[in-house]
């Protein structure tokens, strides 16, 4: 059996950060189970925070919490964390560009692991235009798009663009026809989005509905302000 192990510095729950790129990696682990109908794979995700869990994913995965600080490559090195990445034969870093990403995949590669490594647009180390050799820990990247495999330009470490994947029973085609004056935004209620000027841009007689959580109480009194009529 194949053991996969997904690692991100960040998890999708209220006790971490919630957002996009987290949410994708548990897709990335959702999508492994379905395509094997075999049951020959394993696919795990692991990530770090204050205290130590382990939360079942599904009948074939689970996600482990070990003690650390991302942004404090430091505070997640030692025994516990070698422990968990020998158990696996693949090992995938999100956010691998990053300082952070880069200590993870250089444990993994010691592990005896292969490393691949993906970017979600989490930054990058210090240093790593001036020394790109720092990528050699990893075996492979891996893109959504050519767009992000922009990112990985000018590094000594083959990149694949693969797009996906989208679970298709969440997020069934529709065929029915649309109402071109209907349209939606989804997102945070974060100052960064923007949406103020997507209601600025409406065209006479259309109408614009925002879904997402709100995290900032004065953005979103500001955007119903713009909302007016």
């Amino acid at each position: 059996m194949l053991h996969i192990l997904q690692v991100t510095p960040a998890y999708f729950a209220e006790s971490s950060i919630v957002s996009g790129g987290e949410r994708y990696v548990s897709n990335v682990c959702a999508a492994v189970a379905t395509a094997d109908s075999a049951g020959e794979m394993t696919c795990d995700m692991l990530s770090f925070g204050a205290r130590v869990q382990s939360l079942a994913l599904g009948p074939r995965s689970r996600m482990v919490i070990a003690a650390g600080n991302p942004a404090r490559c430091v505070s997640c090195a030692g025994p516990a964390l070698d422990d968990i990445l020998a158990r696996y034969e693949v090992v995938h870093v999100h956010q691998c560009l990053t300082s952070w990403g880069i200590f993870v995949a250089a444990r993994a590669r010691l592990a005896g692991a292969l490393v691949l490594g993906s970017d979600e647009g989490g930054g990058e180390a210090p240093g790593l235009e001036s020394c790109p050799v720092l990528t050699d820990v990893f075996d492979l990247f891996h893109a959504l798009s050519d767009f992000a495999a922009s990112a990985f330009f000018g590094l000594p470490v083959p990149c694949h663009v693969i797009a996906g994947p989208v679970d298709e029973s969440l997020f069934p085609l529709e065929e029915s026809p649309r109402d071109p004056a209907q349209m939606l935004a989804l997102g945070r209620i974060l100052p960064h989005k923007g949406f103020e000027r997507a209601i600025a841009a409406l065209p006479e007689g259309a109408r614009l509905t925002i879904v997402g959580r709100n995290y900032d109480h004065a953005y979103l009194a500001f955007l119903k302000d713009r909302a007016q009529g």
